[in-house]
């Protein structure tokens, strides 16, 4: 009689033991019914005009319901250094393929697409902030930071593929100039390229990435922009016109090629000409940092 009493005690507690364990994993999975939600809280993008989706996800004991589920989205600069931007950053350095996500009775997820704009700024990396918010059932809520893979934000990092300068502090100053004829018929011609010949960043320009070189040489002042990745220059007029005359009209200098190496040296070729269309050669002309 004993021995019966005590296993049907034993019973009896195993039962309270897996109750209770069912009554746990219950309320965990009640806790996340009608959730709205993102798997992962970070993401990372090329800036090259490449995208990414974001996926939302909802988990309902009712899918027959539709939904729509507002979009909260910032982005700002991911300052390290004095050489990069800081603050927000302008919407047009990406794009988003909706400003809200919607699930249909019986669908259970949504897409949203990143793409981002490829630009010649060294303005280093941005992150945009995705938030969930608004759901049009009041029963829904949004994910939590303290379910994991249950979240309400993603942060998209958009890396700058283009590289730092410091026009200012490094480039800015007096240039000497070489000149060298290096394809045509007129070999030995020289035009006395002549420095020197000064680099002043644009202070008009908030990427910092454009300089004005100013001479005699030119005409004007000359707008130069520095294509930080791969290290290339482009010039805002082409061909530039210089400050002398050849066969008595004025010197154009066609530009087809120009870079920047470490050193503070700015190599350019083109073909030397005038606005009347003469061609005497392709020449390559050096600046130099003094």
């Amino acid at each position: 009689m004993k021995i019966n009493k005590l296993i049907f005690l034993f019973a009896i507690l195993i039962g309270i033991g897996f109750t209770s364990c069912k009554e746990d994993e219950l309320v965990g999975a009640s806790s996340l019914a009608n959730v709205v939600y993102l798997q992962d809280t970070t993401t990372t993008i090329g800036e090259n005009g490449s995208s990414t989706s974001i996926v939302v996800f909802r988990t309902t004991s009712d899918f027959s319901q539709s939904l729509t589920v507002d979009l909260e989205v910032s982005a700002t600069y991911a300052s390290t250094t004095p050489l990069f931007d800081a603050g927000d950053a302008a919407p047009g350095t990406y794009t988003l393929s909706k400003t809200s996500v919607s699930f249909d009775a019986n669908v259970s997820s949504d897409t949203i697409v990143i793409t981002s704009v490829d630009d010649l700024a060294s303005s280093g990396d941005k992150n945009v902030s995705i938030t969930l918010t608004n759901p049009s059932v009041s029963s829904y809520s949004v994910g939590t930071a303290s379910n994991a893979g249950f979240y309400a934000s993603v942060t998209a990092v958009i890396q700058d593929d283009d590289c730092p300068i410091d026009l200012a502090g490094d480039w800015a100053g007096d240039y000497d100039i070489s000149e060298e004829f290096t394809a045509g018929g007129n070999a030995g011609l020289s035009f006395g390229f002549t420095g020197p010949i000064s680099l002043a960043a644009d202070a008009s320009d908030a990427a910092g990435i454009t300089a004005l070189l100013g001479t005699s040489f030119f005409l004007d002042d000359t707008p130069v922009t520095f294509n930080t990745c791969p290290q290339t220059l482009s010039f805002d007029e082409n061909p530039l016109l210089l400050g002398f005359t050849v066969n008595g009209e004025q010197a154009a200098y066609d530009i087809f090629e120009a870079t920047f190496t470490s050193g503070n040296q700015i190599t350019i070729v083109g073909n030397m000409g005038n606005v009347a269309g003469s061609n005497f050669g392709e020449y390559t002309v050096v600046l130099t940092k003094q």
